[in-house]
């Protein structure tokens, strides 16, 4: 698996809205893909980009 820009797109909209259902929103896609993009990217990175609790996702310091 290599590395896809859409990755990013979805990170940055968590980021700036604060939950996954927001992002999609956003982003105009569903919940699924955005959870799909972010278990992707933190698979290909070894890392998680936010720790969740059950209403929000903050970023990590990795990310931040």
């Amino acid at each position: 698996m290599r590395w896809n820009l859409e990755w990013l797109r979805t990170v940055k909209a968590i980021y700036e809205t604060n939950t996954l259902t927001a992002a999609a929103q956003e982003l105009f896609i569903f919940q699924a893909r955005v959870s799909l993009h972010l278990n992707s990217l933190e698979a290909y990175t070894g890392y998680p980009a936010f720790p969740t609790t059950r209403l929000l996702v903050l970023p990590t310091l990795r990310l931040a």
